[in-house]
């Protein structure tokens, strides 16, 4: 847990409302809350405490704790703390409270209410304590987080049973209690036992002797079923040759068949395989080449196109190159006179330094002269302060004898306050009121602007775009398949693109590419397509908008109704409680009723008297102040002188060392010079000088790129031209290639070759089928040459071969129920078989199942009476002890050290007397407190750990105002070691001591008018 805010009103002497923001308190890990006695420092505790658990140290419900808690100048109580919890998540606790309106003794029940911060929003809880949430109970929260007066040592003093209940709380060690669970397995184990039992009753029948009978009735009908089975595939194998016989007789006919009808059809196939051996001719003699004289006679084109291009672009850079050499001559004359211009540089920085130099000597002998009056002047102060503080001490003791009664006077003047107050709140009520209706009217007129447009009721608003949105999703998901459809085809034209013949597929790796695919163009399809998606986003981001913004003013709307709800119950009691107090008035003896002056001027007198004491402790807590810091200044002074001193030496030195690095200056002539025109003239040569540099390397560039720009042109020049030779030479020789192919073929121009080609022939499906027809032909010639000779020498016999299937299939029926019957045995056997197996296994399970019943009696006589918790209790003792003697055994400076004895009691080894043990409580009062903060410590680290938090706080509310001088002083080395560590400790004391070791802090005053008031070390002048 780590406080976030803590804002308290009316409670114990919190008059007024404070609000404590712990953000940072918390920054400096150590922090303290420190006040006079009585001032209401425990208060921040006991206030904490009650928000979360309803629960306080000082009071309990028999106490009359209402009443006694809130102030008797305050009819409202107010509580309002909010903290992070180990999940990372804001919780807040509320408790709220009135004083009864006529009766003033009477304090109504205190409203408890508990929130948690989701989605911008405090979501109400179902609990009202925090128990559930940090999974400590009071008591236990009391010992790990917020440890209050008196029981900072009462982990350390808790007997071996209260310190087992704490672990146990705190740990959740009832896990470890499996006596139940023992309890129920025995419970389960005798039940199980008992079923088996009952399922062996059922197989007494069942035994060995039994078992052989069946199995030598089954082996009986065994053999007779296997006799049977050898006459049966006799028969079988006879009736499988007249078969295989009839079958080739069939396909005898069907391949006649087939011959004759493939034979009509070669004629057709024939022609075909001619047309496409004219076109392979002509696709490898003439294909190639036609399509290479066409390329080249492009490129050619193209290239004459380049040459005049480049001849352009050469003349242009030739003129630019010999303009920029020119304007390089003229700027290195300036380059190479750079050096003057740097040394007279040099010389204006090192007169600038002297003249620095020069200045912050005389500087330090003004200084020098200065801190001489003032360690004068400092001297003189102290002795007049040191009359002046006797003078004070006894005007002081003088006035206080003369301070008034006011008690009669304090009630009269609450009585006026409360008047005040509560007709301010009334007033406030209202004007509140007025305000939250407007901001109704205004807020609904909002929402009414929002909806124009939308043709649905109000209360339907929301469903109405919620169902846009899904219409929408639902388009885009359609176009987005749409959208990856065209996409692909787009993607495979390309690649379709890419084909050629004779060389590798890019998708399958395939040289040959018989059918390739043609694809539409899609691109106007695409854009189509991605422009409508644009448009439904755009229309989704709007409705999503609104949605947003309708969820948010609705939210707004209901908070308004319920705050202008409360608003309205407020001011009616406010009316109430007004018409209330002024029947409580009783003092008409002294003042009326509307006559607050009077009370005032006796008020003000008092508060007078009472200032003038104040102002005198004041006056002369300031000047032992002054006193103190006149001394300080003094020293501080002539320490000071010194250092001056010594500086102005070293400045004395660098000056003369400065002085004799000048070239082409003196040291009469540097004092001549002004700063700020040294400084100029150090800004102009740089300026000239870096213009110089920057001219001459940009004009060095660009003529060097020029010149390679021109040789670069005058290369590919070079190269165009020859390659336009080049390709006009292959060109001439592809078309003498073409005129020696066709004088060698039967065609007599090249256009009757074209034309031949502009068939396009799917050769590889054209000479497939042409070759799967011929094949076909051939194998169905074969086939029936092949089936004609194999029955050239048999005859078939139709009504034999029925009368072989009818004595086999009566031979076969009868084999198919002597085989059911050995079935029939068969099961009965296996079935009694598996019985057999079933009880011995049961009988097993039993005796494993009785040993197990052996085994819980043991372990349930172990978990009997809570003696396992109680012993893993003890190793979590042992593991906090562990862990507090880490930071114990460095405090004490490898002294001491903590152990836990048999009894689970703490005592003491003492290592300054050879390591023998002594009791706890034989500790002086700073070792306790090192003990009790190591321990606890250590309660919240492993607290910590086990809510999985990453960081660990607590409070410690210890009179260290009962601890002697050195005692003191080892708790306040102990509270140090903890700034080096990753956890928040809060301190509450009236030590004033501990106050100057802690950098963060909170005052907190008692004032007897206003009450408790705080203010935090940062606001503090």
């Amino acid at each position: 847990m780590i406080p976030i805010s803590l804002t308290i009103k009316g409670l114990f002497s919190y008059q007024k409302e404070q609000t404590i923001n712990f953000a940072r308190l918390i920054e400096g890990q150590l922090f303290g809350i420190f006040g006079s006695v009585g001032s209401g420092k425990s208060s921040v505790l006991e206030a904490i405490a009650f928000a979360l658990y309803g629960e306080t140290e000082r009071l309990s419900t028999r106490d009359d704790r209402n009443y006694n808690m809130m102030n008797l100048k305050s009819d409202e109580l107010l509580i309002d703390f909010v903290f992070s919890n180990f999940d990372e998540k804001q919780y807040r606790f509320i408790v709220k409270g009135k004083r009864h309106g006529k009766k003033f003794e009477k304090v109504n029940t205190f409203d408890r209410s508990a929130y948690k911060f989701e989605n911008g929003m405090w979501q109400p809880l179902e609990v009202t304590t925090a128990t559930p949430l940090l999974g400590l109970s009071y008591e236990n929260f009391r010992r790990t987080i917020i440890i209050p007066q008196g029981k900072f040592q009462e982990f350390l003093q808790l007997t071996d049973k209260a310190r087992t209940e704490m672990l146990k709380d705190i740990f959740q060690l009832d896990k470890y209690d499996f006596f139940q669970q023992t309890a129920s397995l025995e419970r389960k184990n005798n039940e199980v036992i008992q079923r088996l039992k009952g399922r062996l009753s059922v197989f007494e029948g069942i035994n060995e002797t039994y078992v052989g009978l069946a199995l030598q009735k089954l082996q009986s009908l065994a053999a007779e079923v296997s006799t049977m089975k050898a006459e049966l595939q006799q028969r079988e194998s006879d009736l499988k040759e007249q078969e295989i016989l009839k079958r080739l007789f069939e396909d005898l006919k069907t391949a006649e068949n087939s011959y004759k009808q493939l034979h009509l059809k070669s004629s057709e196939y024939q022609q075909l395989k001619q047309q496409l051996s004219d076109y392979e001719y002509c696709e490898r003699y003439f294909k190639v080449n036609i399509q290479r004289a066409e390329e080249l006679a492009t490129g050619i084109e193209k290239r004459k196109e380049s040459l005049k291009e480049y001849q352009y672009k050469l003349k242009n850079c030739e003129t630019l190159l010999m303009e920029q050499q020119q304007e390089l001559a003229n700027i290195t004359l300036k380059y190479q006179s750079l050096e003057l211009l740097n040394q007279k540089r040099n010389d204006y920085r090192t007169a600038l330094q002297i003249l620095q130099l020069k200045e912050d000597i005389d500087h330090l002998s003004g200084r020098i002269i200065k801190g001489k009056e003032f360690v004068h002047k400092a001297q003189q102060e102290k002795i007049y302060r040191e009359k002046i503080a006797l003078a004070l001490r006894e005007k002081l003791k003088k006035k206080r004898n003369e301070k008034l009664d006011l008690n009669t006077l304090s009630q009269i003047k609450n009585w006026f306050t409360s008047r005040e107050h509560l007709e301010k709140n009334k007033k406030t009520s209202q004007l509140a009121l007025d305000d939250i209706t407007g901001t109704l009217k205004q807020l609904e007129s909002t929402i009414d602007d929002l909806l124009v447009g939308v043709t649905t009721p109000i209360q339907n608003h929301k469903e109405s775009l919620d169902t846009r949105i899904k219409t929408i999703d639902f388009e885009l998901d359609k176009l987005s398949n749409e959208i990856a459809h065209a996409r692909m085809q787009v993607k495979l034209g390309d690649f379709v693109a890419a084909l050629q013949r004779g060389e590798a597929c890019p998708l399958c790796g395939a040289l040959e590419h018989p059918q390739v695919m043609v694809l539409e163009d899609v691109e106007n399809q695409l854009q189509q397509l991605n422009a409508k998606s644009v448009h439904l986003k755009d229309e989704r981001n709007l409705v999503q908008g609104l949605i947003r913004q309708l969820e948010i003013l609705d939210g707004k709307k209901a908070t308004i109704l319920k705050s202008r709800d409360e608003l309205l119950f407020r001011a009616e009691s406010d009316e109430q409680a007004l018409q209330v107090h002024f029947q409580s008035f009783i003092w008409e003896s002294t003042c009326g009723r509307d006559d607050a002056r009077t009370i005032d001027r006796l008020l003000e007198e008092h508060k007078t008297a009472e200032k003038e004491l104040e102002r005198l402790e004041l006056e002369i807590n300031e000047n032992d102040a002054i006193l103190k810091k006149a001394e300080i200044d003094r020293d501080q002074y002539e320490i000071g002188i010194q250092k001056i001193v010594a500086e102005e030496r070293v400045k004395v030195g660098a000056l003369n060392m400065l002085t004799k690095q000048l070239h082409n200056l003196s040291e009469d002539e540097v004092y001549q010079y002004d700063k700020n025109y040294l400084e100029n003239s150090i800004l102009d040569i740089d300026s000239e000088s870096k213009a110089i540099v920057d001219q001459y390397e940009q004009l060095q560039a660009l003529v060097q790129e020029e010149q390679q720009l021109k040789v670069s042109l005058e290369a590919r020049f070079q190269a165009v031209n020859e390659n336009l030779a080049a390709e006009q030479e292959r060109l001439d020789f592809i078309t003498d290639q073409l005129r020696g192919s066709l004088s060698k073929s039967k065609y007599g121009s090249l256009n009757e070759v074209k034309n031949i080609l502009n068939l396009a022939i799917a050769v590889e499906e054209v000479r497939s089928s042409v070759d799967l027809f011929f094949q076909q032909l051939y194998n169905a010639k074969e086939q029936y040459t092949k089936l004609a000779t194999e029955a050239s020498d048999k005859v078939y016999n139709e009504e034999l071969f029925l009368r072989s299937l009818s004595t086999y299939e009566v031979l076969r029926d009868r084999f198919n129920q002597e085989q059911e019957k050995y079935a029939a045995a068969k099961a009965d056997y296996d079935r009694l078989l598996k019985q057999l197996e079933e009880k011995q296994q049961l009988e097993d399970d039993l005796a494993r199942l009785q040993h197990r019943a052996d085994n819980l009696t043991i372990l349930k006589s172990l978990f009997k009476g809570s003696g396992f918790v109680s012993y893993i209790s003890t190793v979590y003792l042992q593991q906090l002890c562990e862990a507090a003697n880490k930071r114990f055994y460095k405090l004490t400076q490898q002294q001491l050290r903590l152990e836990v004895t048999d009894k689970n009691e703490f005592q003491v080894r003492d290592y300054l007397n050879d390591g023998k043990t002594r009791l706890a409580k034989t500790l002086s009062g700073g070792q306790t407190f090192q003990a009790s903060l190591s321990l606890a410590l250590a309660l919240a680290e492993s607290v910590q750990q086990q809510n999985r938090s990453k960081q660990n706080f607590f409070f410690l509310d210890e009179g260290f105002g009962s601890l002697d001088r050195e005692s003191l002083a080892v708790a306040f080395d102990t509270l140090k070691t903890l700034r080096n560590e990753n956890r928040i400790v809060g301190v509450i004391s009236h030590v004033e001591e501990l106050q100057q070791e802690i950098d963060v802090y909170l005052k907190v005053k008692n004032d007897p008018f206003t009450g408790t008031q705080i203010s935090g070390s940062w606001e503090i002048k």
